[in-house]
């Protein structure tokens, strides 16, 4: 069974770039591994909106026979948001390995390459493929967090040497396979400050408003990442009684005296 189509954030000489990845899936005897673009081109897209049109709208692309796409085309424009997991800064690389090799500037530089891997593999760009092939060590970098110290520090140098070596050509053709596809402007959203004909109503059942329910809210008032599609226009808090006993009423309990 095919896994769900990812959007993924890819960092590029031009700048950050929001995409789609098919990681990989069978079709019979056949295993497949794609992401949103044609003809070995990679679409990318400068921001949300942009790509959330595309998807909605254009069926020109490699991931349209992907079993998981009708349900990405419809998915809402909170779901096309990147998780952190999947933001990948390919430019920053070479400030990643000048780092020292703590465990999670390890992981953050493995998921970069195993995504640049790919992309190279799917796109079939030499230099990038070619680059992973003359440089093994650069599949094996979630082994230097459990390394000796000398066998750390010695690994994490060769990767050094690798990525300074060969990085900027693989970037280079990376940037020669983007393409950024027009959309339609008139399906655009409003931008921020205009008035769309939409909304959403947020619930929460808590016991305690200043234990619970305000808490709640200030996490969602700093890490949700629809905040900068929406505006608050209005909250209420309202008391709810305990339902009614056999034989009893409503809210009996605020209107009768305890015993």
């Amino acid at each position: 069974m095919a896994e769900e189509i990812v959007p993924i954030r890819l960092g590029l000489t031009g700048g950050d770039f929001l995409t789609l990845w098919a990681p990989p899936w069978r079709d019979g005897d056949d295993e497949w591994e794609g992401f949103l673009g044609a003809d070995g081109r990679l679409f990318g897209f400068g921001s949300l909106t942009e790509l959330v049109v595309f998807v909605r709208s254009s069926s020109v692309h490699d991931l349209t026979d992907h079993p998981c796409w009708p349900t990405t085309a419809a998915l809402s424009v909170a779901r096309l948001v990147p998780s952190a997991l999947h933001e990948c800064d390919l430019v920053g690389v070479p400030e990643l390995v000048a780092e020292e090799p703590q465990p999670r500037t390890i992981a953050r530089l493995d998921a970069v390459l195993e995504m640049t891997r790919c992309l190279g593999q799917v796109c079939g760009l030499d230099p990038v493929t070619g680059f992973f092939d003359t440089h093994p060590v650069l599949g094996a970098v979630t082994q230097v967090a459990g390394a000796a110290i000398a066998d750390c520090e010695r690994w994490w140098a060769q990767i050094g040497d690798a990525i300074a070596g060969g990085w900027d050509d693989v970037l280079d053709a990376l940037d020669a396979v983007l393409t950024v596809p027009a959309v339609d402007a008139a399906a655009i959203p409003p931008v921020v400050g205009e008035v769309a004909n939409s909304g959403l109503i947020f619930v929460s059942y808590q016991r305690d408003i200043n234990t619970q329910f305000l808490p709640v809210q200030r996490r969602l008032a700093e890490f949700d990442a629809l905040n900068q599609w929406t505006t608050p226009i209005g909250s209420a808090v309202y008391a709810l009684p305990p339902g009614a006993s056999p034989g009893g009423y409503l809210a009996q309990s605020l209107f009768t005296e305890k015993t």
